[in-house]
């Protein structure tokens, strides 16, 4: 979930993808490593930038929760359109080619067990592929929540 996440902060920020977030530190500016533990990058680093450009002081797990707010209704907007498990199930036969370099192919039962594990850890409905009631109103989206469950 880090990097779906992450990777809404960093495009809404307007940072370079190939620098943020920065998870592991530059060898060619900190050459002052004396182990491979030392190569831990700075994942606050974004936070500390929004909060320097506009003068509100968020944390790292603010700034995380901003994005899984993010993520999920960007969902809520595609699942009003129509996306559904469905539809994101439709990259399957694709992935059941051989691939070039190797031959490997998709495992559909094992791919489709993936979409479920996938679907449990972002708070979204297995059948469905939608982001539940209780997810949404959890991340503040109380008003998207009830444009996508009418019904309960």
């Amino acid at each position: 979930m880090f990097s779906g996440n992450r990777s809404c902060v960093k495009d809404s920020l307007l940072l370079c993808d190939w620098v943020f977030p920065r998870l592991i530190a530059s060898f060619e500016t900190d050459r002052d490593f004396k182990a491979a533990d030392d190569i831990a990058g700075d994942t606050s680093i974004e936070s500390c930038l929004f909060s320097a450009a506009t003068g509100v002081s968020w944390t790292e797990d603010e700034l995380d929760k901003a994005g899984e707010r993010i993520y999920n209704l960007e969902r809520a907007i595609l699942v009003r359109s129509g996306r559904s498990r469905r539809m994101d199930e439709t990259v399957i036969p694709h992935f059941k080619l051989p691939d070039k370099y190797d031959g490997t192919r998709l495992d559909e039962e094992r791919f489709r067990k993936l979409m479920d594990e996938f679907y449990r850890l972002r708070g979204w409905d297995q059948k469905t592929g939608i982001p539940t009631r209780r997810k949404l109103e959890e991340l503040g989206l109380r008003n998207v929540a009830a444009s996508i469950h009418q019904d309960s």
